[in-house]
């Protein structure tokens, strides 16, 4: 539990500071025109900003587990080098952490270790180029998705338009039609 706080707690500025950098990145003009839209602060935030800064989000967020998962040292100070063979029922159980038993496993004299050292070193390396794989596959999905939005066409066409002003009709049976334009931002 402490070594999980400990690199919780190294891994958050990696994670918060690409996380601040993707949301200052979208245009404040997404703001401006879903409010002017009618939107509410909220809306606004989850529906626009929210999604054309999640590929960078994501992003620092990997990067950040990333450096967490290859953490040895922090581990090692905090006196996580014991040994444990049974597996935890809990998360609050003990257990063995993958880079401190490459640690412990690599500084063995015996030979059975090399082999268990090498898996062990195989999975990590495996695991994080998952992880990389789907954070990559992720940033271009929502890339993908903010590239459709700046490309698309629009046309604004209403028919038969009333609008009151309290209790009073101020505009009768209005019929609007817009041209195809381009969205820009």
């Amino acid at each position: 539990m402490v070594g999980g706080l400990v690199l919780a707690l190294m891994t958050l500025p990696r994670i918060i500071i690409p996380c601040r950098a993707a949301l200052k990145a979208v245009p404040p003009s997404i703001r401006e025109g879903a409010l002017a839209l009618g939107a509410s602060k909220v809306q606004t935030v989850f529906h626009n900003v929210v999604p054309l800064a999640m590929p960078g989000t994501l992003s620092g967020t990997i990067i950040g587990l990333s450096q967490a998962l290859g953490e040895t040292a922090p581990l090692l100070l905090i006196g996580m080098v014991a040994f444990i063979n049974v597996v935890p029922s809990t998360p609050f159980d003990p257990s063995a952490v993958l880079p401190v038993q490459v640690y412990l496993w690599s500084e063995s004299a015996e030979r059975g270790f090399v082999e268990k050292t090498s898996a062990t070193i195989i999975i990590l390396i495996f695991f994080l180029a998952f992880m990389n794989s789907f954070a990559i596959y992720l940033r271009n999905k929502f890339e993908k998705n903010g590239a459709n939005m700046k490309n698309e066409k629009i046309k604004i066409s209403t028919k038969n338009l009333n609008v009151f002003y309290g209790a009073k009709q101020a505009l009768f049976d209005i019929n609007l039609e817009l041209q195809e334009k381009k969205l820009q931002h």
